[in-house]
């Protein structure tokens, strides 16, 4: 999994990735330094249920920045200094997603309208 994130991984100021699938469990972590407390899946759900509405955001803090991204496979974290290239972490994240399996579609009302 680690060769699907080399491009976010290889961005200047980009200090680390997170992924966690749908249930809030982390499928991969990946950082440049050491870090002084370990993110467990326990401390994230509670983030996540706080941020359920919002499918991206960038949170920006005295020391870094963290950019957020929630799809369908799971949700993003990258967490990098805090004048780092938002803009290319983005780009990157999007080639990232569209790699990514897509989800069964459900059927819903399609069952209902036959077309011939």
């Amino acid at each position: 999994m680690k060769n699907r994130f080399k491009d976010i991984l290889g961005i200047p100021d980009v200090l680390g990735v997170i992924f966690l699938s749908p249930d809030g469990d982390i499928a991969f972590k990946h950082f440049h330094m050491p870090l002084e407390l370990e993110p467990d899946a326990h401390h994230w759900r509670s983030s996540l249920a706080a941020l359920s509405d919002i499918k991206e955001a960038e949170l920006v803090f005295d020391s870094c920045r963290l950019y957020f991204r929630k799809t369908s496979a799971g949700t993003l974290l990258v967490l990098m200094e805090r004048f780092g290239a938002a803009a290319l972490v983005r780009m990157h994240s999007d080639l990232f997603i569209a790699s990514l399996p897509k989800a069964p579609a459900t059927k819903g009302l399609k069952r209902f309208f036959k077309w011939k």
